[in-house]
């Protein structure tokens, strides 16, 4: 196990370094970056000061603190993020069950139809579609935006979910629901691709458990199915499966930028893109970085989680150690 534990953290320097690396060319090759000019070594020292010092620059369109429009916009993205993942994980896995149970039956056919055309619809055309008939319309649901613009919730974490707890009882239960409906659609859109994934994932997983012998052993002394799920399935179906979860999460993060812009989500993709479009490349080199750091810290700890909730994987790596 700490043999495994010391490659991933090895993996982990050398992914960092080149993920560096990166971000200090785009903050150095484009003419007028913030350190074009420079000879390389000089300003690869100068740009691994300013992080050592957390200083990501100052914004060339703006005039602020990169640093600080980050910490305001990276949580609109992770909260989006998370809750249309936790959404797909919540529904996904119970589908993709119940499509392995029902193998070749109709509602297995159904389930693999919805996730062939939920990998199929681009995020864009979806987010489009449910803005066209939601918001246009049948003017059920907002536009664009978190919150409507009669309500100002006070910045402390920059999480909906949290910061709304800090405004008065007499208004909160009206910011809320505004921060649901404003939520719905983002989520839906972005839920669908990784809700097909999961579904398709769980499925084949499962049905490879359930047609191995301990489980056939099981059914043989008349234990329900409810039970052989829970205590069979899902306990050897899933943990193989929470390393994959964590590569679409971070998947899911590049969704997020598309639906953010589409429906105006105040958040680090539409920041990003915004940055791209008027050729700010301190805020480029800091977007890369900051979405780079997260994707390679998501992917470390769920393969690491993976093999703790594996007792068969840490067998093996315990004896290549």
């Amino acid at each position: 196990m700490l043999h495994f534990l010391f490659q991933r953290l090895l993996l982990l320097c050398v992914t960092l370094l080149l993920l560096i690396i990166i971000s200090f060319s785009i903050s150095w090759l484009p003419i007028d970056a913030p350190l074009d000019g420079k000879p390389i070594v000089q300003a690869f020292n100068a740009y691994l000061g300013l992080l050592i010092d957390f200083d990501l620059g100052i914004s060339s369109v703006s005039q602020q603190s990169i640093l600080e429009q980050l910490i305001v916009v990276f949580p609109a993205t992770l909260e989006l993020a998370f809750l249309s993942f936790l959404v797909a994980v919540m529904l996904g896995i119970p589908l993709g069950v119940i499509s392995a149970l029902y193998e070749d039956k109709l509602v297995d056919k159904i389930l693999r139809i919805f996730s062939l055309m939920g990998f199929s619809m681009p995020v864009f055309w979806v987010g489009l579609i449910f803005i066209l008939y939601f918001s246009l319309k049948y003017d059920t649901l907002p536009l664009s935006g978190r919150l409507d613009w009669r309500y100002e919730v006070d910045f402390v974490t920059g999480f909906l979910f949290i910061d709304v707890w800090y405004m008065p009882e007499q208004i909160r239960g009206y910011i809320i629901n505004d921060m649901l409906r404003h939520l719905l659609l983002p989520v839906l859109t972005l839920t669908i691709a990784p809700l097909a994934e999961i579904t398709y994932l769980v499925r084949t997983n499962c049905i490879e458990v359930n047609n191995s012998l301990y489980v056939k052993a099981a059914r043989t002394r008349r234990i329900n199915s409810f039970t052989i799920v829970r205590r069979h399935i899902l306990p050897n179906a899933l943990p193989e499966l929470i390393p994959r979860f964590g590569s679409l999460f971070s998947s899911m993060l590049t969704m997020a930028i598309i639906t953010e812009y589409v429906f105006t989500w105040p958040g680090m993709g539409r920041w990003l893109i915004n940055a791209i479009r008027q050729d700010d490349y301190a805020s480029i080199s800091a977007g890369v970085l900051a979405i780079g750091l997260l994707v390679i810290l998501i992917n470390t700890i769920t393969n690491i989680l993976a093999i703790l909730l594996s007792p068969q994987d840490k067998k093996e790596w315990l004896t290549l150690g």
